[in-house]
């Protein structure tokens, strides 16, 4: 493994941490492993192997005075441990789950409990941040004092990461995190030790008794499932959902109603639908998502279910218990593989690396957050250089603002050690800045290509021109003004300054992102990847339209798929609300000399979790250790929906960025999904459905 082996010539006498700065060059996704080893060798095994929540000795440590706050994460309930823990006490617990208009409600049973003991858990706080300033007041006022509270009052908050969440109340508080178990070992145990299962007469009790433990043993594998689907990030779900106890205690329970309820068959359509679409897809907001959650458990809640050679993996490693008492289900579960490959959640074998480069990607993102901007030495030396370019401006014009990069190459080549933050904004913003083209001639390139009736392209041509545009001035402006800020000539606001910070870690502004494209490209790509859109919409502007157009290169890509579909319906003059798109691949670009009589030719996408074959002409599996692969050019052909004719595909989504979760615009598209295109392929849709198959439109890199 690259993490543990002998670093080759000549790094072989490198320290531990030098060989992780290695890794983060060679294989960053296994710098988590060198990274846990590095804390293990230099500090202790303690520090990275999580501690099991301990909620009785939390309470110990608290008082009357004292909360106790859980920090929420994903998949995590303290709830029904909390219940448990007041009855073991004896206490009376009183509980508010916070939202609109409860405040008023909470603050009611707060003065209630301080006076006569009891106890308070305030849930979600997260989502009362308008209310928390008032809480926070309330607290202070009245509940931290020892004269005002009983000594048996417990006040309990539950809240995810929050900047609105009270530091007082934060800072004077027991604070407590739990995770949800990790693997599908520690899932399937928790899941058995959890109540109701854990009860003999509930797990035994069953008429349906063989039937009702084996589907039982599906539901519980099904909820490890969707929960360790979240470590593969986009590649399992677009958006991370808080699937916990309460959706498999609920599923429990109407399992075993219906299978007592109908003794002579099981109601499988029902168990699917309450299960997937209610429970579990109650929680789910991502059309995708849902048909993902409701593809895995149709392979769990199906008759081939009972068979006794049933295997909840293709491999054949993970086969269904035979039937038994609730210890025999007990020791099957731990006989399971303590980290089972990604086949087992349905992924291919190149979803591990996936995984590892989400976990790098959150580390090294928590660690730029703690990066000092410059120390106290050169901030001595800056805030020095800062008061002669005060005494300069006063004879300088302000055009002199604007540094030439040779300035600031004689400044650094005559400076010992390395430049100050102020100089590497300085020279990030010269280098861009002489990287950045004009803006279009949008007066030119209107009258070039008018708008007329039966070409929509020079619409959707002129808008992105005038998208483009916008986004240019917005960056040409702020490097001018951080530029100016940095020689002193105007003041340095928290904007400027939030700008200037973000480009010396190597990341896009948010000032730009607010007026961009989605993109999660690092500074200097998407620099290079503007620069490259501009230059294709530049061809477009001088030569005419292309034969295949680069579909990534659109600001707005609805409003050209729309074009393409307005195009067909007011030459053929039907209704555009009867077309849509039939894909068909183009292996031999060089055949294409010119456009499509209908529809357009579209190039520049990705496909992740699968790729084309083009051996067999269709959809294939990935191959080991290439995690994207491009995708030949589709030619998309507008034409009645009633005239389309089925065949065997997969429908697969098709998303601007890696992220794949998207929010809502104005104009009803989501900022992240673009379409679904067919691909073909004679494997069931179900398969490439689990294994989070997609198409990109760009890269991260």
């Amino acid at each position: 493994m690259p993490q543990v082996s002998s670093t080759i010539h000549p790094f072989q006498h490198t320290e531990k941490f030098q060989k992780i700065c290695l890794l983060r060059c060679i294989r960053p996704d296994k710098i988590v492993l060198a990274v846990s080893s590095y804390i293990t060798e230099a500090i202790g095994k303690q520090f990275v192997e999580p501690l099991p929540l301990n909620l009785e000795a939390c309470y110990k440590d608290s008082g009357s005075t004292v909360p106790l706050v859980f920090i929420l994460s994903p998949g995590s309930d303290p709830m029904s441990a909390l219940l448990k823990l007041a009855a073991d006490n004896g206490a009376k617990l009183q509980t508010v789950s916070l939202g609109q208009g409860q405040g008023p409600v909470a603050l009611a049973i707060l003065k209630e409990a301080a006076s006569d003991g009891s106890w308070v858990a305030l849930q979600n706080c997260h989502f009362a941040s308008s209310w928390m300033p008032a809480f926070e007041k309330y607290w202070e006022q009245e509940l931290t004092s020892t004269d005002k509270v009983q000594p048996s009052f417990r006040l309990w908050l539950t809240s995810y990461p929050s900047e609105h969440f009270p530091v007082a109340v934060l800072q004077n508080a027991v604070k407590m995190t739990n995770e949800p178990p990790n693997g599908l070992k520690a899932n399937m145990t928790g899941s058995y030790l959890m109540f109701p299962i854990s009860d003999a007469d509930f797990f035994q009790g069953c008429s349906k008794g063989p039937t009702w433990r084996r589907m039982l043993y599906a539901l519980c594998f099904f909820h490890a499932f969707v929960q360790e689907r979240r470590k593969f990030g986009p590649l399992g779900w677009n958006i991370l959902y808080e699937f916990n106890e309460s959706d498999l205690r609920i599923s429990v329970r109407q399992l075993r109603m219906f299978l007592e309820e109908y003794p002579d068959s099981v109601p499988y359509k029902a168990l699917n639908y309450l299960t997937g679409e209610c429970n579990y897809g109650g929680r789910v907001t991502d059309d995708h998502d849902r048909r993902t959650l409701v593809t895995i458990l149709a392979s769990f809640y199906a008759p081939d279910i009972l068979n006794h050679d049933f295997s909840f993996s293709e491999s054949g490693l993970f086969t269904a218990p035979p039937d038994g008492d609730y210890n025999d289900f007990l020791e099957f579960i731990k006989k399971l593989p303590a980290a089972p490959q990604p086949e087992v959640y349905g992924f291919h074998s190149n979803a591990d690396i996936t995984k590892e480069n989400t976990e790098v990607n959150r580390l090294l993102a928590s660690l730029l957050l703690v990066v000092p901007m410059e120390d106290n030495k050169k901030k001595g030396k800056r805030e020095e250089e800062e008061k002669e370019r005060e005494r300069a401006a006063a004879k300088d014009k302000e055009n002199e603002a604007v540094s030439t990069t040779k300035e600031v190459k004689d400044k650094t080549e005559k400076e010992i050690g390395p430049m100050t933050s102020e100089e590497v904004m300085q020279s990030i913003s010269i280098d861009i800045l002489q990287k950045l083209p004009n803006n279009f001639d949008i007066e030119q390139a209107q009258i070039k290509y008018p708008t007329t009736y039966y070409q929509s392209m020079n619409t959707v041509l002129c808008q992105e021109l005038e998208r483009f545009n916008k986004l240019l001035t917005i960056i040409r402006n702020s490097l001018l003004e951080l530029q100016k800020a940095v020689k002193g000539f105007i003041v340095m606001s928290a904007e400027l300054e939030l700008c200037g910070r973000t480009l010396v870690i190597g990341q896009v502004p948010t000032m730009w992102a607010a007026k961009s494209y989605p993109s999660k490209k690092p500074l200097a790509s998407y620099i290079a990847d503007l620069i490259e859109r501009i230059a294709f919409l530049q061809s477009w502007v001088t030569k005419g339209a292309p034969i295949v157009y680069w579909l990534s290169a659109f600001f707005f890509t609805q409003s050209f798929l729309t074009g393409a579909k307005q195009n067909f319906a007011r030459s053929h003059k039907i209704p555009i609300d009867t077309v849509d798109f039939e894909f068909e691949i183009r292996e031999h670009p060089d055949a294409l000399t010119e456009p499509p009589q209908d529809g357009v030719y579209v190039k520049g996408l990705y496909l992740e979790g699968a790729r084309y074959d083009y051996t067999i002409h269709e959809l294939g599996e990935s191959l080991n250790k290439i995690l994207f692969s491009k995708v030949p050019i589709i030619w998309m052909v507008p034409g009645e929906i009633k005239n389309f004719k089925a065949y065997p595909h997969y429908l697969c989504p098709l998303y601007k960025t890696s992220d794949r979760r998207g929010i809502l615009s104005t104009t009803g598209h989501s900022t992240n999904f673009v379409m679904e295109v067919k691909l073909p392929s004679s494997r069931p849709q179900a398969h490439w459905v689990k294994r989070g198959v997609a198409m990109l439109t760009q890269l991260d890199t």
